[in-house]
């Protein structure tokens, strides 16, 4: 009967430890090296954010899509983040940078629940 109940006990410990040891999953992409990262992120990779962003709280973690359109050149990246990261990759005028281009009036979405940034 004791060893029953200290099977059971560790079987829920087990269970207990996994749980709290997956983290976040989000679409990773960006236009760049995927045209199809703007408008089909189903068809993208997928990341767990506690493999990419390391020392946080699994609670800060986010996914973020910023999408921005100049003219016939649109841009898409999708990726974990941390919460708030959007203040910091957007510029006041809702400006997005990205390597030597500027996209105007771009956007930037954080959401926390797996692979919530398909949108």
């Amino acid at each position: 009967m004791l060893a029953k109940l200290l099977f059971a006990v560790l079987i829920g410990v087990s269970v207990s430890s996994l749980s709290q040891g997956s983290t976040l999953k989000c679409y990773t992409c960006n236009s760049d090296d995927d045209v199809g990262c703007f408008e089909n992120a189903e068809s993208q990779r997928i990341e767990e954010c506690g493999h990419v962003i390391a020392d946080l709280s699994s609670t800060r973690f986010r996914c973020m899509t910023i999408k921005g359109v100049k003219g016939n050149e649109k841009i898409a990246v999708r990726r974990c983040a941390v919460n708030d990261e959007c203040e910091f990759q957007l510029r006041s005028d809702k400006f997005f940078e990205w390597g030597p281009k500027i996209f105007p009036d771009a956007s930037c979405d954080e959401c926390s629940d797996d692979l919530c940034n398909k949108n």
